[in-house]
């Protein structure tokens, strides 16, 4: 679930579901990963599960 919280700095991405993985995401965490993605390219044509 996206929250408004605050920028945390931490979050774990995986492009397998795990239980117990989707615990809520701030979407200026899910903006910073997105951010960082987007030079990466770590997870290129995947679809990814982000959460804190």
């Amino acid at each position: 679930m996206l929250t408004n919280g605050k920028l945390r700095g931490g979050y774990r991405a995986a492009t397998t579901l795990t239980p117990g993985l989707f615990a809520g995401l701030s979407r200026a965490d899910l903006a910073a990963f997105m951010l960082h993605e987007g030079s990466e390219d770590a997870y290129l044509r995947q679809a990814v599960a982000v959460s804190q």
